[in-house]
């Protein structure tokens, strides 16, 4: 989650690993709490990235978790992101 914070993307993969609920709860003996509050920090980790690959995945998360919470995070991960390529946008306007 740091690196992300950085915009580093090289801990991806296992945030997206960090969004597979059914893993999370057959690897590791975690409570209901404990899955959620991961799985909303994998969303948001995702989104800091600001790699396009993470919007299926967060787009999926949004409409398929079971969790209100997760679901929630996943759509702010996902308004995040799209800010995100605004704001770059803009300012690759602005640079012309």
């Amino acid at each position: 989650m740091s690196l992300a914070r950085l915009g580093d993307d090289s801990g991806w993969e296992i945030l997206v690993k960090m969004l597979d609920r059914d893993d999370l709860s057959s690897r590791y003996q975690l409570s209901e709490a404990q899955v959620e509050k991961i799985m909303m920090n994998a969303a948001k980790g995702l989104a800091m990235t600001g790699r396009s690959e993470s919007l299926p995945i967060l787009e999926n998360v949004s409409r398929q978790d079971r969790s209100l919470k997760v679901r929630q995070a996943a759509l702010d991960a996902i308004e995040y992101q799209k800010g995100l390529r605004e704001d770059l946008a803009l300012e690759m306007t602005t640079h012309d």
